[in-house]
């Protein structure tokens, strides 16, 4: 076995088991379909950290980057990006867990 070979064998298992782990922080978690771009009610719900294709029925694909401090109990943040702009928003951590009006940037 060639060296880059080798190289190459190791550094997929090493990715299977950082993936296994959910050492990526900022791994592909997977599409959201939502009705369109504008409607964001079906992002409420994803908390998880990680990186997500947005998926609207019609229109620009966009791309949905969540930061989950703490298991949630530190807040959520979401920042949403397409080819038309950038918007984020906050889900505090607090005994009402609302998230924040999207905010333009």
């Amino acid at each position: 076995m060639e060296l880059s070979e080798a190289l190459k064998a190791n550094a997929s298992v090493l990715e299977e088991l950082f993936t296994s782990l959910k050492l990526f922080p900022f791994m592909f978690r997977g599409d959201v379909n939502v009705t369109s771009y504008d409607e964001t009610g079906a992002l409420d719900t994803v908390i998880e950290m990680g990186i997500y294709k947005v998926k609207p029925k019609q229109g620009v694909w966009g791309t949905l980057v969540v930061f989950n401090a703490f298991d949630g109990a530190g807040g959520v943040v979401q920042k949403l990006y397409n080819a038309t702009g950038a918007k984020y928003r906050v889900k505090n951590s607090n005994t009402d867990n609302l998230w924040t009006d999207w905010k333009s940037f």
